[in-house]
C-alpha cells in the first residue's frame, strides 16, 4: 500500500492526530494527494465519515483543498451533506467550500451526493440539526427552530425517531416534555 493509501487508511478510521502527522511531516502534499482509484483525497475520506477534527485538522494545518474533486466529481460538502454531518457542513462552508459545485451526475455539493438532500431534508433542515445536538442549550435552540419552521417543511416521523434517539444519547439533556409538545403542535 502506499504512503497516500496508508494515510487515507488512518483517515477512514478516525486516528488521533498525531498518527496522521507523522504522514504530513515526511510528505507536505500528501494531504491533497488523490486515490488512484477513486480520486479521493483524504478531506473526502474524514468528511464522508464524520471526523470533523481531523477535517478541521485538514484545513486548518495541511492546507486541504476544500473545493477537491474526486474521480465522480464530488467535494468533501458532497459527502458531508450526505451523510448529514451538520457541523462538519456548517465548517466546510466557513472555509469556502462552495455550493454550486456540481458532481458528475450534476448533483450540487449543497444536495449531497445523490442531490437529494433538499426540503425537510436539507443540510439544514431542522431534523438534521436536532441530529447534531450535544447538549441542553443546543437542544433548546433546534426546539426553537423547529417550532418557527413551516410545517410542511418538517417530517413528524423523522422528528420523533431522532428525538427518540437523542433522548437516549443525552438523557438528562434532553426535555423529553417539550419535545413531546412540539410534536403535538405538529
Amino acid at each position: 500500500m502506499s504512503d497516500v493509501g496508508k494515510f487515507h487508511s488512518v483517515i477512514r478510521w478516525g486516528k488521533p492526530i498525531a498518527e496522521l502527522e507523522a504522514f504530513t511531516n515526511a510528505d507536505k502534499n500528501v494531504a491533497n494527494a488523490k486515490d488512484e482509484k477513486n480520486g479521493n483525497q483524504a478531506i473526502h475520506l474524514a468528511a464522508q465519515n464524520g471526523h470533523i477534527e481531523i477535517t478541521k485538522w485538514l484545513c486548518d494545518k495541511c492546507g486541504a483543498d476544500v473545493n477537491g474533486q474526486n474521480g465522480k466529481g464530488q467535494t468533501a460538502l458532497h459527502m458531508s451533506v450526505a451523510y448529514d454531518f451538520y457541523e462538519q457542513t456548517k465548517y466546510l462552508l466557513s472555509k469556502g467550500a462552495k455550493t454550486d459545485i456540481k458532481n458528475a451526475e450534476g448533483n450540487l455539493s449543497i444536495e449531497g451526493i445523490d442531490g437529494d438532500k433538499k426540503g425537510a431534508d436539507a443540510w439544514d433542515a431542522p431534523v438534521n440539526q436536532l441530529k447534531a445536538v450535544q447538549n441542553k442549550a443546543d437542544v433548546q435552540k433546534v426546539f426553537e427552530l423547529i417550532k418557527t419552521a413551516p410545517k410542511e417543511s418538517l417530517d413528524k416521523a423523522t422528528l420523533v425517531q431522532t428525538g427518540m434517539a437523542k433522548k437516549k444519547a443525552l438523557g438528562g439533556e434532553w426535555d423529553h416534555a417539550a419535545f413531546m409538545e412540539i410534536m403535538k403542535a405538529i
